[in-house]
């Protein structure tokens, strides 16, 4: 059984809903489209740049800043593949106790459990194994512990779903219901092709 096989059942073994691969080449187009989007107001100023109140020099940190989030190999140098993940949090509805006369909410479903930290844990495991299986010859990390790259676009290009008209993921199984997470490792895997 090949390495790539072997990290994808052990994904469906510890729960993850989908497990696929992509190259760690960097997302220039996304880069680009987050920068326009943000000049067009779409994205709040403050999420990234660009703002009176700072420098030239805090603004390019802040430029510098999309451009990691775009480019694997600005968080693991000789990142060769990513694996990408997803785990669904559709769950059953619970029944409202509460007092129907005074205020009250309802908390996101993927708020409610602990999805993205179960997400996590379960990415450490398979570096764990990926460290096993390899004799720690090549280095993995999960992303979450450094920076925040772009999910969405590194989840279409893995093949885990496709991007729905409200621009989330959809899966082929769980539709938007997911949450990401992804490993940007040294081995060079097979590759998984997108979803069309």
């Amino acid at each position: 059984m090949s390495l790539v096989s072997k990290i994808k059942e052990l994904g469906e073994e510890i729960g993850l809903d989908v497990v696929r691969i992509t190259n760690a080449e960097a997302f220039p187009e996304t880069e680009k489209q987050i920068i326009k989007n943000i000049e067009k107001g779409y994205i709040p100023k403050d999420n990234y740049y660009k703002s009176e109140y700072i420098s030239k020099a805090e603004n390019q940190l802040n430029l510098n800043k999309i451009s990691r989030r775009c480019n694997p190999q600005s968080i693991l140098k000789r990142a060769k593949s990513i694996i990408s993940v997803a785990q669904s949090y559709l769950i059953e509805e619970t029944n409202d106790t509460q007092d129907k006369e005074q205020l009250y909410g309802k908390i996101a479903k993927y708020d409610v459990g602990n999805f993205y930290y179960e997400v996590n844990l379960k990415l450490k495991k398979i570096i764990d194994f990926i460290d096993q299986e390899t004799n720690f010859k090549y280095r993995s990390k999960n992303k979450s512990c450094y920076v925040s790259l772009v999910e969405k676009p590194i989840a279409q290009r893995a093949g885990v779903g496709w991007y729905g008209k409200h621009g989330i993921i959809v899966t082929k199984k769980f539709g938007s219901w997911v949450v990401l997470g992804e490993i940007i490792t040294e081995l060079e895997l097979e590759t998984d092709k997108p979803l069309q």
